[in-house]
């Protein structure tokens, strides 16, 4: 058959199965690209830059327009890729949040200014919070879904890893010198196989051959550490089952120089996949001996280059007492904005309900701002320029492309969606009710969201800013629409999503999935 992509059009050719026993399957290995653009991989398709991600598209299944979840920020994207689960259920819902139950921001370190504000003990202390108190207990992640049926799993640099092993946690030096005082020894629950930078990593994994300066940049937490580490492992014969690898680097180059410039950073992470399958002694081998999925875990949208694409919350929610990043106390503010870069949750503090529909007017007003939403009377209301006002809730008699249903009062223009017969078609803001719903969570009258429209980004207190380059987090279809390659194995997707990712994975290897 042959699939497109764009302009661009290339042969999909099977690859026969290698013959096995009736219960062998083939090892898996996951692939996720930080800031994957469609648009931009299929540029590179274009250049013929990036062989080996063409060649796992030529002997499998492609998709330019897999969902991600909502806020598209990548600690959100990673729970929902590793429990298949919104995150009104695995429990991480941005890069920074608000805890109701104590009273502080969540912040898993968004930016220089909001590490140096928060303190780096307070990040480095929610970093590990993340999979050990955060991500929720009762929500299993697909490490320990199949390490429970003693299938061996491994994860490099994954920002969610928690499975049924604890793992030495080494504090580099410059960490202890960053914290101003000497950490404790440590573990990190995950899998068989953890790799977290330079602070954890396996006994047998030859770290010492790595370049410094290469096992320094950004505490080992780059695409050559993940790249070097997962191609090692498959050297050494010692590939789990099931490998996740984690490549961050394309989203430092489309933050610096926007989405559609980000060619440099999807060649570097395409350099690092053509190694690993090298390290099978050839790529046809590869083939036969793993199954492949490459993922984006979120996008990004092009920010205009002027002062005026940065939409300040501070100013905008002038008149309301908001609560700092630092040691600030709750019972004398009024809201606490969490900022993830083109979408911002502005929590009502307790005692402080009533301001709701005082800050949804003020928000509403507000130029670059997109969308407004908020959960109220068991519905989720939405409010877009001002203009266009409508109320959703679940259980209704029209479908979306995944098979939930819906009801509404309203103008379906709030999230760009029209009704076909009793299909419900979203153009701009894929999956909005789903995701806006999984944002949401239970934050009935005391939690908004906002978001900015194309080409602007939300600044505030310890805010990462990126005029001219690329920014993420809302709901528009730029942020949210990633690459999906899948080789080696039956994919039964028709609309992919990345919660969908879990359950595939699961049922790849016969493992139950409860949905």
């Amino acid at each position: 058959m042959v699939a497109t992509c764009g302009r661009v059009r290339y042969k999909i050719s099977a690859v026969p199965e290698v013959q096995r026993g009736p219960m062998v399957r083939k090892k898996l290995i996951l692939c996720v690209i930080d800031s994957l653009h469609p648009q931009a991989l299929e540029g590179c398709f274009a250049e013929g830059s990036v062989p080996a991600l063409y060649f796992l598209c030529q002997h499998g299944y492609y998709s330019p327009a897999c969902v991600s979840v909502f806020p598209t920020m990548t600690p959100t994207a990673s729970a929902s890729i590793a429990t298949g689960r919104m995150p009104e259920a695995h429990g991480i819902p941005g890069f920074v949040w608000y805890d109701g139950e104590r009273n502080r921001y969540i912040n898993y370190g968004m930016s220089p200014a909001a590490i140096w504000k928060h303190g780096t003990r307070a990040v480095l202390d929610d970093w590990k919070d993340m999979n050990r108190r955060h991500l929720h207990p009762g929500v299993p992640t697909v490490f320990e879904l199949l390490e429970g049926q003693n299938f061996s799993c491994g994860c490099i640099n994954f920002f969610i890893r928690r499975g049924p092993v604890e793992h030495p946690l080494k504090y580099p030096l410059s960490m202890h010198l960053m914290t101003g005082r000497r950490l404790a020894p440590d573990t990190l629950s995950g899998p068989r196989m953890l790799v977290a930078g330079k602070a954890c990593y396996p006994v047998w994994l030859p770290v010492g051959k790595l370049p410094l300066l290469k096992l320094r940049r950004r505490f080992g937490v780059n695409d050559y550490v993940s790249g070097w580490a997962a191609a090692e492992t498959i050297r050494q014969g010692r590939l789990p089952e099931f490998l996740v690898v984690y490549f961050p680097g394309t989203d430092h180059y489309a933050h610096l120089h926007g989405p559609q410039a980000s060619g440099p950073g999807i060649r570097g992470a395409d350099a690092h996949i053509a190694g690993m399958l090298d390290a099978f002694g050839s790529w046809q081998q590869a083939l036969e001996e793993a199954a492949f999925i490459v993922v984006g875990d979120h996008s990004q949208s092009a920010v205009k280059p002027d002062k005026g694409a940065t939409v300040n919350l501070d100013r905008v929610l002038t008149g309301f007492r908001r609560l700092g990043m630092g040691n600030d106390n709750p019972a004398r503010k009024d809201i606490a904005i969490s900022n993830n870069e083109r979408m911002a949750y502005v929590d009502l503090l307790p005692g402080r309900e009533h301001l709701l529909p005082h800050v949804v007017d003020q928000l509403g007003r507000a130029r670059g701002i997109d969308q407004v939403a908020w959960q109220e009377g068991g519905r989720y209301r939405v409010l877009r320029g001002n203009r266009w006002c409508l109320s959703f809730w679940p259980e209704g008699s029209c479908t979306d492309d995944f098979g939930k249903a819906w009801d509404w009062d309203g103008d379906l223009e709030a999230v760009d969606a029209v009704l076909s017969g009793d299909r419900l078609l979203f153009h701009d803001y894929p999956d909005a009710f789903g995701r806006i719903r999984g944002a949401l969570g239970n934050g009935a009258g005391s939690r908004v969201i906002v978001t900015a429209e194309p080409g602007y980004e939300f600044g505030s207190e310890g805010a990462a800013l990126h005029p001219g380059g690329g920014s993420h987090g809302s709901l528009h279809r730029e942020d949210s629409l990633v690459p999906l390659i899948i080789t080696g194995m039956d994919v039964p997707l028709v609309n992919p999503r990345l919660v969908d990712l879990a359950p595939l994975v699961c049922r790849y290897f016969g493992v139950p999935w409860q949905a």
